[in-house]
């Protein structure tokens, strides 16, 4: 699911993506619909809407903070 969810970011930054709010919404929605299609859809993994939103945002937290991992 890390990978995923890292994969996700990588194909969507952009310069400075991480101080661009549309980005960084993109990059939300794009993380949502990884964890409701692939994640449940499927390998089966039963998440909750608060659990989802919480990896999705927990990820986009952590990669703001760790920006550079993810830059073009």
């Amino acid at each position: 699911i890390v990978v995923g969810i890292a994969e996700v970011i990588k194909d969507e930054a952009i310069i400075d993506w991480y101080k661009n709010g549309e980005v960084q919404r993109i990059i939300m929605n794009k993380i949502d619909d990884f964890l409701y299609d692939t994640v449940q859809g499927a390998w089966g993994v039963t998440l909750t809407s608060e659990q989802m939103k919480n990896i999705a945002e927990l990820s986009i937290d952590l990669a703001q903070k760790n920006h550079e991992q993810f830059s073009v």
